[in-house]
């Protein structure tokens, strides 16, 4: 979505080989026929600098290619595919591996610059546009209040990524109907967002501290009055020259936007529904745990969530959020569940499966931690993981592991099973306890 980009590093990599390859000697023999038929010539897919290097005799983007016709006159190199070129069709790579500017049309790599309408996906549209990602197709960008996925969706160049919907330019005066986040201060408004980088902030800079970034306003130094609360240093940027903010947590009012069922929060109080199902992502300086979620509410009936979510019972029944792939989610995975209606459905849920990393208990789909994994709900077999006898079955935490309680002569499966010795796998003693196997 958006311009395309000219790769500086690819071009001067490719003047690099192409000066390095003009250097090599060449030779080259007449066959009989007269074909030329050079020692050493560069074969369909080497890299050339000129297209005397070639085979072929032709040389596109220091690679050797050649006229075709079909896909049966491209058979080396990686250039096996007969593709539609500004210059016609030539043989280059398969569209699995097709080049910048290119995209595929019915299985055939061709120059973006042909392709017609249906591929900003691989393309991109004008600066003026935005790309329609399901249908491929370049249009308006869209009006503050539309639906929208990213920032580049919008006119504005702020789309909120909480409610999907085009806001107010960073640095507009707001209100918090127009604005994810509009700080006020003596009559004057400014609307902010969560960041992550300066990319995010039009004019402003994107400061804060642990996992809690805004937008803020510029400011020209410590002495600058006509900064809302406090003008501070946020250290130098790329030219080494230093970067000023207006810090006025203490001095503006902060008018965060509630976060609509089934967007990303962190907190419960982000949420419009007060509840934010959430994972520990960490600590921040203070030792406080940081959390990530999304915003969700109890439920009996897949009716009481609304379009676009499902009441499931994962853990206690809840609204969750549709998706097709983990890439629709914000926060978690993709994951298949029924519904408390008894419907199949697939929702984003960001617990973590077991075996995977967790901070505490709530962390995981099972609602049980057991040494930083989640486990299976109850108490774990004997071999499992655990920190404390609570966490086994039998009751009996051993450097770090679930004992059993099985004693000599008595029924095991493992080792682990037992209390004292090791559990024979052959002989008169098999799948027993004892101190030595026969």
């Amino acid at each position: 979505m958006g311009e395309r980009r000219l790769s500086v590093g690819f071009a001067v990599a490719g003047v690099a080989l192409a000066l390095s390859l003009s250097s090599l000697p060449s030779c080259s023999t007449e066959s009989a026929n007269g074909a030329d038929e050079r020692a050493g010539a560069a074969a369909l897919g080497d890299a050339c600098a000129q297209s005397a290097d070639c085979r072929d005799q032709l040389c596109v983007d220091y690679r050797c290619t050649k006229v075709c016709q079909s896909n049966g006159d491209c058979d080396s190199g990686g250039f096996d595919t007969c593709g539609v070129t500004e210059a016609g069709r030539r043989c280059t790579s398969s569209c699995d591996a097709r080049a910048r500017d290119v995209t595929c049309v019915d299985g055939v790599p061709t120059a973006c610059s042909l392709a017609g309408e249906g591929h900003c996906r691989d393309c991109g549209c004008p600066s003026s546009q935005r790309c329609d990602q399901k249908t491929g197709a370049c249009g308006d960008k869209r009006a503050v209040g539309d639906p929208c996925r990213a920032d580049g969706d919008c006119k504005s160049d702020n789309c909120s990524d909480f409610a999907g919907i085009c806001r107010l330019p960073v640095g507009s005066s707001c209100d918090v109907g127009s604005c994810d986040v509009c700080l006020t201060s003596e009559g004057a408004s400014y609307c902010s967002r969560r960041c992550d980088s300066d990319s995010e902030c039009g004019a402003g800079l994107c400061a804060g501290r642990d996992n809690l970034f805004y937008c803020h306003l510029p400011c020209a130094g410590f002495s600058d009055d006509s900064c809302p609360g406090t003008c501070r240093n946020l250290g130098p940027d790329l030219n080494g020259s230093p970067q000023y903010y207006c810090d006025c947590e203490l001095d503006c009012t902060w008018n965060e936007a509630p976060h609509p069922l089934g967007s990303r929060c962190n907190y419960d109080g982000d949420c419009d529904s007060k509840s934010c199902d959430s994972v520990a992502t960490g600590t921040d300086s203070g030792g406080s745990v940081q959390r990530l979620g999304i915003c969700t509410k109890p439920c009996t009936a897949s009716a009481d969530c609304g379009e676009g979510s499902s009441c499931v019972a994962a853990g206690t029944a809840h609204c969750l959020p549709h998706c097709e792939t983990s890439a629709d989610c914000s926060v978690g995975s993709c994951f298949n569940a029924t519904s408390v209606d008894g419907d199949t459905t697939q929702v984003c849920w960001p617990k973590s499966p077991e075996g995977a990393y967790c901070y505490q208990p709530s962390d995981c789909q099972s609602g049980n931690c057991v040494a930083e994994r989640c486990a299976s709900a109850g108490g774990q077999a004997n071999g499992a993981a655990c920190t404390k006898d609570e966490d086994c079955q039998s009751r009996a935490c051993q450097s770090g592991h679930c004992r059993g309680q099985a004693l000599q002569g008595d029924a095991c499966e493992a080792t682990a099973d037992c209390a004292v010795g090791t559990c024979c796998s052959s002989g008169a003693q098999a799948k027993t306890c004892a101190l030595s196997c026969e």
